[in-house]
């Protein structure tokens, strides 16, 4: 989890930019799905075969996200 955390903060507003408004999952610090639900990015990256920890968060402007931290397994 702390990469996945650490590897977001640093490419935060670049993923602002890529992806606005959407939610995107990580896991072991890459981008594995980009939906715009959060039931969506988690069955995406179910589908991508990860089964470890995710890390889910809503991106937009900073001032107005909010960071989901999931400790699942899928």
């Amino acid at each position: 989890m702390k990469d996945n955390i650490k590897t977001f903060t640093a490419m935060e507003k670049n993923l602002e930019k890529k992806y606005p408004n959407k939610i995107i999952a990580m896991c072991n610090g890459d981008v594995i799905s980009v939906a715009d639900t959060y039931i969506d990015a988690i069955n995406a990256a179910k589908k991508k075969g990860s089964d470890t920890k995710l890390f889910i968060h809503r991106l937009g402007p900073s001032k107005d996200t909010v960071a989901i931290l999931i400790n699942i397994k899928l």
